[in-house]
């Protein structure tokens, strides 16, 4: 990401996220719904599990407050 938001109010956050990311996130899953991999294959899993929480991925753009994070297993 070539801005940084550190720092400012949450509403901020939450209307530049939706300006500059938003369309990124759009064309990402358009670009998973349009895939067809194996069944049962990791790659299945992973586009499944994307659109499975997809509304749980957008808490990240509709609330200024939550922060991106890395999670590992």
């Amino acid at each position: 990401m070539s801005f940084t938001l550190k720092g400012l109010n949450p509403d901020i956050i939450k209307v530049k996220r939706l300006e500059k990311e938003k369309p990124n996130w759009d064309a990402f899953k358009e670009w998973l719904e349009k895939l067809d991999p194996a069944g049962g294959s990791a790659l299945r899993k992973a586009v499944n599990y994307n659109l499975n929480n997809w509304d749980k991925l957008m808490r990240y753009l509709e609330d200024g407050k939550a922060a991106f994070v890395k999670c590992s297993r």
